[in-house]
């Protein structure tokens, strides 16, 4: 097995443990939105007999989808942040091993 392939195999190994923590975060996003969501919910139940209650429940609807696409934006970005830093530091290791060559 060469350098390359050690590495190749090093990288490829990261990234999955990479991916097995994003979908342990993503399992704890969605726990926190359902949470998010209950509560809501138990306070639109509070408001069901009041004057504007569909404007609330619209308002609600929309903080519930920002929320949602917040969390998942982020949790993106930091995924796309470490696998971007891992693929500059094995062409980094890549580079220098060709130079020295």
């Amino acid at each position: 097995m060469t350098d390359f392939d050690a590495l190749s195999n090093a990288l490829i190994d990261q990234v999955k443990l990479e991916l097995e923590e994003a979908s342990h975060n993503v399992e704890g996003d969605i726990y926190q939105c359902k949470t998010y969501i209950a509560e809501r919910m138990q306070h639109l139940a509070t408001l069901a007999t009041l004057p504007g209650f569909d404007e609330a429940v619209k308002a609600e609807r929309d903080a519930i989808a920002i929320a949602l696409a917040t969390a998942s934006t982020i949790r993106a970005d930091r995924f796309d942040e470490k696998i971007l830093a891992l693929l500059r530091g094995a062409l980094g290791m890549v580079a220098r091993a060709a130079i020295m060559a």
